[in-house]
């Protein structure tokens, strides 16, 4: 028997479904394919931008210090790896006299992205100007992957519209249209409380929907009312299972927040740096770079709290708290509360002046305070002293902490010995001797 599609005549809600069905989706779909190309644009230039974001947080400090110090051959080696990134073409760095020192790669006319980065290091303290790094990102691959996405769904939707169109016909007719008369007579025989039936008016104009009406409509009452006890159950244990979940995150939060975190001042706890002490170790032994350990002690604490009682001693201790934070303020920098009025610092790509630096900027700031302390042999205010090792690894063993963290305390001690107020330091190298540096 050969298939024959319906005609408007003897289906015409199929065709108006059809066309309804045909509407609605290629307006859906035109949305839909907008909105999906408009993210998957800005999520391909939030991959650019994250890309920037990488290379600012990964080789700016490193490559301004190249710069800085004349290293050829590693501001060339950072450049070749900044050029690695996906969609980075061209990379220059450029003197403050607006001299190109170096560059990489080929720039590009149009569509690209372009930015540039201060390079600013420290020399002895101080901020210096080391040039800019720019960096220029191409946007061909990104406008390439539209034009073909819009391609591939141009062509994807013309044949899945061809095929649609007529599947729904055929499927329409065959298992709607030529079913309604007998869905229809089978509907009318069933009275759950009544001989009652719906008489349907068969007037010109009418369709095959109006067949089935008055058994819908009885069919409709009778379950109306257990639809809406069962929605309004469903609504109630969706509020509960929501408010629960909600209850059970927060807790999740406070549990893991109390785990990690000091509970009067916020910052890290003892517990938090253990654990990170092995994973920057890993870090500096991979990169070849340092790790620091810095401990403070206020001065005189314990007769701080005699004299002011232990309220406001515990007020102290947040401020001081939040001024370490705040000295050591990079992103991957660890403040700690080591235990009763001990902090520690933990500190990694830095070199041993910036170190220094860090320890002094902690302890003028503790100072700067000026939290009232008459019972200071050492000032009146409250200070802190500080003791502090720069260890460079020399192979991928990790040590036990303590060997660290009591050589960081020797000199905590060594600086409360001296005259408290004041900074004791050691720089190492692996396990080599260490050689302590003293500063006031």
């Amino acid at each position: 028997m050969m298939l024959r599609i319906p005609s408007k005549k003897s289906s015409p809600l199929a065709y108006k479904l059809l066309i309804y069905i045909l509407l609605s989706s290629s307006v859906i779909t035109l949305a839909i394919t907008s909105y999906q190309l408009y993210s998957d644009y800005q999520n391909d230039i939030g991959l650019i931008t994250q890309r920037f974001w990488q290379i600012k947080v990964s080789y700016l400090d490193s490559l301004s210090r190249s710069v800085w110090n004349f290293n050829e051959e590693q501001y060339e080696m950072q450049l070749k790896g900044i050029l690695s990134l996906d969609d980075v073409v061209y990379v220059a760095l450029v003197t403050p006299k607006n001299k190109i020192l170096a560059a990489k790669g080929e720039p590009e006319v149009e569509y690209i992205i372009k930015k540039t980065f201060p390079l600013k290091t420290e020399d002895f303290g101080k901020t210096v100007d080391a040039g800019r790094l720019v960096v220029v990102a191409s946007l061909k691959r990104i406008y390439y992957s539209l034009f073909r996405k819009v391609f591939v769904i141009l062509i994807s939707q013309g044949i899945k519209t061809f095929i649609v169109s007529t599947i729904i016909i055929l499927l329409f007719y065959f298992l709607v249209t030529k079913r309604l008369w007998t869905i229809s007579g089978f509907a009318k025989s069933i009275d759950l409380t009544n001989d009652e039936y719906l008489k349907l008016n068969k007037g010109a104009g009418k369709d095959e929907i109006d067949l089935v009406a008055g058994a819908i409509n009885r069919m409709k009452k009778e379950l109306k009312g257990n639809y809406d006890k069962i929605k309004q159950m469903n609504l109630q244990l969706e509020s509960k299972v929501a408010e629960r979940t909600i209850e059970l995150e927060s807790a999740n939060i406070k549990l893991e927040k109390l785990a990690t975190h000091d509970s009067l001042t916020g910052i890290y706890n003892r517990r938090k740096l253990d654990d990170l002490y092995g994973k920057y170790w890993q870090h500096a032994c991979r990169n070849e770079s340092a790790l620091a350990l810095g401990m403070i002690d206020i001065d005189y604490f314990k007769h701080y709290n005699d004299t002011y009682g232990h309220g406001m001693g515990d007020t102290a201790l947040k401020k001081i708290a939040a001024t370490i934070k705040e000295s050591a303020k990079r992103p991957f920098d660890v403040a700690a509360r080591y235990g009763g009025e001990e902090f520690m610092i933990m500190l990694i790509q830095v070199d041993y002046s910036g170190f220094k630096h860090i320890l002094e900027r902690i302890r003028k700031n503790v100072e700067l305070l000026a939290i009232e302390h008459k019972s200071s042999d050492v000032s009146d205010v409250v200070t802190v002293s500080i003791g502090g090792i720069f260890i460079v690894p020399g192979d991928d063993h990790v040590p036990e902490k303590n060997e660290y963290f009591r050589l960081v305390d020797n000199y905590l001690y060594e600086a409360k010995k001296g005259g408290r107020n004041r900074i004791v330091c050691a720089k190492s190298l692996s396990r080599r001797p260490v050689t302590s540096v003293y500063s006031g």
